[in-house]
């Protein structure tokens, strides 16, 4: 992960978030801890997990946003 985007994922932690990694699988969630290889969400709906190989974090106001 880049620096850019482990700072944006540590300022916005328990926010939500898209994530879309290197292969384009699209993960949506609330962002509860970032490791500088890693991004660990709560998925919506779904039990948490991580992600390494994030090329994009897309932040939104609010959980409704996320479709």
């Amino acid at each position: 992960m880049s620096q850019r985007h482990y700072d944006m994922c540590c300022k916005n932690i328990g926010r939500p978030a898209k994530i879309v990694t290197h292969d384009g699988k699209m993960h949506k969630g609330v962002i509860k801890r970032v490791t500088p290889s890693r991004v660990f969400i709560e998925p919506l709906g779904a039990s948490p997990g991580g992600y390494a190989g994030a090329i994009m974090v897309l932040m939104e106001d609010t959980a409704g946003d996320l479709d």
